[in-house]
């Protein structure tokens, strides 16, 4: 991290699930949710290996995604879900990785869940 980073706000989260959703072919996702937690919080449900304990905020959001930018053998088909899950640093707001899920995680058993709402 630089000496220079900042903090992500409310409007930056919002701003990094929208455009995600946006990537996996949802322009307006629902049920915009965020929970601040850490990495090592997140290995089980994530399948990373953090090197470090960082904070992290965990946005998940529904809707029907299309995993266009993920890895896949040729002739596969992108995997869909009914939600996706973004992981931003909470020191630098940079984003370290998204997922699409099937089924939403139950945020609670990370922390204080908090809602994201797009201004109307």
């Amino acid at each position: 991290m630089s000496d220079n980073a900042t903090p992500p706000a409310p409007a930056d989260l919002l701003a990094a699930a929208t455009r995600a959703a946006a990537a996996n072919g949802v322009d307006h996702p629902v049920d915009i949710r965020w929970v601040k937690t850490d990495r090592y919080s997140l290995r089980r449900t994530d399948g990373t290996r953090p090197q470090s304990n960082d904070p992290v905020y965990l946005i998940q959001m529904t809707g029907n995604f299309v995993a266009y930018a993920a890895k896949i053998p040729p002739g596969s088909k992108a995997p869909r879900g009914n939600a996706l899950t973004v992981t931003v640093d909470a020191n630098s707001g940079q984003l370290l990785g998204w997922s699409v899920l099937l089924e939403p995680h139950d945020l609670a058993r990370f922390g204080e869940v908090s809602s994201l709402r797009r201004e109307s």
